[in-house]
């Protein structure tokens, strides 16, 4: 007998499954050192971890004594104590206001960071600088806080600073360059904070070419910031309740789209939509608001609140509304304008006018020395000939008097004598009326 050739045996799993020579499930595979199961999750487990972990991120802090609305970007401070400002802003503040506080000084960099060895775009000399902490901050209120010293770059480190309000603070002190540094400024209120500083206002508005809407209200001002209709940008200029009685020439050309250039410089444009709100103020109405009332007359929407207007001189026209004079009918003897125009008209011929006036000078002085007088010689010479008439006339009467006195005496006697003799006929006719006797006597004849 021929011996069977031996089957191999199948694995113990291919056994168990009932399948021959068919393997089972390969193993798994190990795990890479060094990567957490977690990063091994599902895509959609994965997501919703990281959203759990952005949302547990704890957000910056709210300053002490503080409050935030919704969320830090929105920060008040109302009402407290506050001798200088916060230093635990959160950097990704938006809008900051603080109010009632007693803040007195804003320092060079107030709202910057630290102070840097070098900082790049802040040059202070030397390459010092300071480091920007809050570069989203797009609107700052500083209002009641009795600011009173605004020194030069104390809003540096706020690039995006867009709106700033200064309101009601008795400021002393205005730095030329407290407002550079911000390119992106385009709303500045400084309303009741600037009396009495209109040169420092004026050197401190000059170069913001992102202003676009300017507020002075209540500042007493007598004329308008030269610097602020130089802005190329500005649309509008609030300007109510100060103590202007007018407009000058080079505030009528703003308005109209151009300011008065230098004689050694051609005319620079100005604003060209600017608008001027000048409610509460005490114009004059005489002829020096000719060319304002011609001006709104053609372009009312320059002066939004024209139909407030009120005239508060002459008192023949106080209270009046401005809209309605009659340009004929304001007259006087010289206005602000009229007085500039004149000024105009004499520099382009000042040399010729110096040089005339010379030569009449000349001229008099020669005719004083050969014996005729000029025109206020011969004034003064008619008044005392005229008091030397007067004095003689009254020495002529006195002496006159003096020679008649006797006969003044005797007419005065006759017509005292002459009185009582009519006196005493008018009291002996009254007597004789008021006697019974005659009245008794005169009723019995009538009777009879």
């Amino acid at each position: 007998m021929v011996p069977r050739p031996l089957q191999p045996r199948a694995p113990a799993a291919a056994r168990s499954s009932g399948l021959p020579g068919v393997l089972g499930p390969p193993p798994p595979a190990p795990t890479p050192p060094g990567l957490s199961p977690l990063l091994l999750a599902p895509p959609p487990l994965l997501l919703l971890l990281l959203l759990l972990l952005l949302m547990n991120t704890p957000a910056a802090p709210c300053p002490f004594q503080c409050y935030c609305l919704g969320s830090p970007e929105t920060i008040r401070c109302r009402h407290i104590v506050l001798q200088e400002l916060p230093r635990d802003l959160p950097t990704d503040a938006h809008n900051l206001s603080i109010v009632g506080s007693n803040l007195t000084v804003l320092r060079a960099a107030a709202f910057a960071g630290e102070e840097l060895p070098t900082a790049p775009g802040n040059g202070s000399g030397d390459g010092g600088g300071w480091a920007v902490r809050l570069a989203n901050l797009t609107s700052l209120l500083l209002n009641q806080d009795n600011i009173q010293v605004v020194e030069n770059g104390a809003f540096w480190g706020l690039p995006r600073l867009a709106t700033l309000d200064l309101s009601y603070n008795p400021l002393s002190a205005l730095g030329s360059a407290a407002f550079h540094l911000l390119p992106a400024l385009s709303v500045l209120k400084l309303n009741a904070a600037t009396s009495g500083l209109g040169e420092q206002l004026d050197a401190a508005l000059r170069g913001l070419a992102t202003l676009r809407h300017l507020e002075l209200k209540a500042n007493e001002l007598t004329h308008l910031p030269p610097s602020a209709l130089k802005l190329t940008q500005l649309e509008q200029l609030d300007a109510q309740d100060n103590a202007l009685t007018g407009l000058a020439l080079v505030e009528l050309r703003a308005l109209g789209g151009e300011t008065q250039g230098t004689p050694t410089a051609p005319t620079a444009p100005g604003p060209i939509v600017l608008r001027l709100c000048l409610a509460n103020n005490p114009l004059r109405c005489d002829c020096g608001a000719r060319a304002l009332l011609t001006l709104l007359n053609k372009a009312l929407w320059r002066v939004p609140d024209a139909r407030s207007l009120r005239c508060a001189a002459p008192p023949a026209l106080q209270g009046a509304p401005f809209l309605v004079l009659d340009e004929s009918k304001l007259s006087c003897a010289l206005g602000p304008q009229e007085k500039e125009e004149e000024n105009e008209k004499g520099q382009g011929r000042g040399k010729e006018e110096e040089e005339a006036a010379g030569n009449e000078e000349e001229g008099t002085e020669g005719r004083d020395e050969k014996g005729q007088p000029g025109t206020g010689e011969e004034l003064e010479a008619s008044y005392v000939f005229f008091g030397i008439v007067l004095a003689l006339i009254g020495v002529v009467f006195l002496m006159v008097l003096y020679l008649n006195r006797r006969g003044i005496k005797r007419w005065t006697r006759n017509l005292r004598e002459a009185c009582r003799d009519q006196m005493e006929g008018y009291h002996y006719r009254y007597e004789q009326d008021a006697d019974p006797r005659r009245s008794g006597t005169a009723s019995s004849s009538g009777t009879l």
